[in-house]
Order: C-alpha cells, then structure tokens, then sequence
C-alpha cells in the first residue's frame, strides 16, 4: 500500500473534519429525491431520459402524490397550479422529466406539513425548487429539515437501545461499544467520501473497525461514580487516552481526533448513552472536561 505525504494526510484531516463538523446542507449533494430517480422500475435516471421521462404513473410511484394533485400541478387553469410543464410524447402520453419529479416530491414535503396545494404554488411561485449556490432552492431547505430529523431520530434510537440494555441488566460497556461503533461508522463514511485515488487508505481504516475496544480502554478508569474526589482528574486522563486513540486510529492529527470526539459527544442522545455506560453524571462531566 502506498505511503501518504504530508500533504495528503492534512488534506485528509481537513476532508473528515468538515464532513464532520458541517450542518449545513450541500445543494450538490446527492438529495432524497435523486436517489429515487436513480432508479425507477429498474431503470437508471440515464435511461430514463433517453426514453422521454417517467409516466403519470411512474411519478405516483417515486413522488407518493395521488395522481389528481399531479395532474394539477400541471394544468395552468382555474384550480390548477401550472407550476411543471410535462412534455408530450409520441404516443400522446406526457413524460415527466427529473426536475418535474424533484418539484412534485416537494410538493409532497410541504403537504406534510400542512399546506394546501394553493399555498404550495404560491410558495414554488416565490422560490424556485433548484436554486443556486448563492440561493439553496426549496428542495435544498428541504434536505436540511430532513437530515436534521434523521439525526434526532438516530439519536432517539440510540438513547433508546441503551436504556432498554440498562433496564434489562445488560452490562454497561455495552453501552460504551454504542458509542465506539457510532463514531467508528460516522468516520468510516467520511473517509470513504473523499476522493477515489485515496480508496486503498480508506480501505486500511475500514479494516480498524474489527478491532474492538479502542474507546473503552480509555474510559475504563472512569466507569462508576463521576462526582467521587479523582473524577475530574481520571476525565481528563481518559479525554486525553481517547484523543489518543482517534488520532491512531483514523491517522488524523490530535485537533482533528479531539473535534471528532467533541462531535460524538454533543450527537443527539450521546448524553444518555454515556450515563448509562459509565454512571449518573459522567457525560456532563466529560463534557466539560472536553471543552
């Protein structure tokens, strides 16, 4: 396997750091309603564009809207919205094209959270669907709300399975691996979104998730009570063991491994899942501690 440079392990850092780190949605990025195009019916989005489009009932399928509100979305009359433009084929059927689908999918979104098919228009009449890097579209603003849910949702699940552990009687460093299996996956996936010409690097830390243990080691100094004389003393020492760890881990400098920790500590339901694993008070102060 090849050596990196210097240079090339600072990009690096920089890459798992801001993949890491950022909130913000990326416009560019590969959205909900893409992956749904990607495919449809077992037809790549290519394809599907050079036979026209997807039908009516293709884009019931991939949108979830019934086909009355689609096919007011397209007509320009009284009652209709005339916010897509289906073009019609051959056959006489209209095909609908990826941007029409990506406008119906939000049209979808909004209506779950309670707009009318009027309010909608006016809303899509205000701002675009696609926007610009200036001006994120409401399929962008969309991503964001939906990524933020998904992350609340996965901490929800997370807070969940280690209480049931813990009302169950399970051992508590099963609520540690919780933790070490979350950081190791969330860092594994930044990894392997860079750049192709690093696949044989990304590989190598892929291959570290066997190694179990990593994060408990560290910690293991702390489990019990966290308001006892020594606690804050132990916190750092285990802070410093896990940054430690990171950094050899994922062959990052130890800034990027602290902002990875601080990162898996504040995750939503992160507070609950280190309760549990090392007693009442040690994820407030572990917390501090880190910052």
């Amino acid at each position: 396997m090849r050596t990196p440079n210097a240079s090339s392990s600072k990009a690096r850092e920089i890459k798992v750091e801001e993949t890491l780190t950022s909130s913000s949605p990326n416009p560019a990025c590969c959205s909900s309603v893409e992956q749904i195009c990607w495919n449809s019916g077992g037809r790549q989005m290519n394809n599907a564009h050079e036979h026209g489009g997807w039908t009516i009932s293709e884009v019931e399928r991939l949108t979830g809207l019934p086909r009355r509100d689609i096919q007011r979305c397209c007509y320009s009359g009284k009652g209709g919205l005339g916010i897509i433009k289906p073009q019609d084929s051959t056959w006489g059927r209209r095909t609908y094209s990826a941007r029409d689908v990506a406008t119906l999918f939000v049209v979808r979104l909004e209506k779950q959270q309670g707009l009318s098919l009027p309010e909608i228009g006016e809303k899509l009449r205000k701002r675009p669907v696609i926007g610009s890097e200036v001006e994120p579209g409401l399929l962008a603003v969309h991503i964001a709300r939906l990524k933020e849910r998904q992350e609340e949702v996965s901490g929800q699940l997370l807070a969940a399975r280690a209480l049931l552990m813990a009302s169950q009687g399970a051992e508590p460093l099963l609520a540690g691996e919780l933790v070490e299996n979350e950081i190791d996956a969330q860092v594994v996936e930044a990894l392997r979104k860079m750049a192709d010409e690093e696949a044989e690097q990304i590989d190598a830390h892929a291959d570290r998730v066997a190694c179990r243990g990593w994060l408990l080691r560290s910690f293991a100094l702390l489990a019990g009570d966290a308001h006892f004389s020594e606690a804050s003393e132990r916190a750092t020492l285990a802070l410093a063991g896990a940054i430690d760890g990171i950094h050899e881990r994922y062959n990052v400098s130890h800034v990027a491994a602290k902002k990875i920790l601080n990162w898996a500590f504040t995750a939503p339901g992160m507070s609950v899942v280190v309760d549990v694993w090392l007693g009442p008070g040690t994820y407030e102060l572990l917390l501090q501690t880190l910052h």
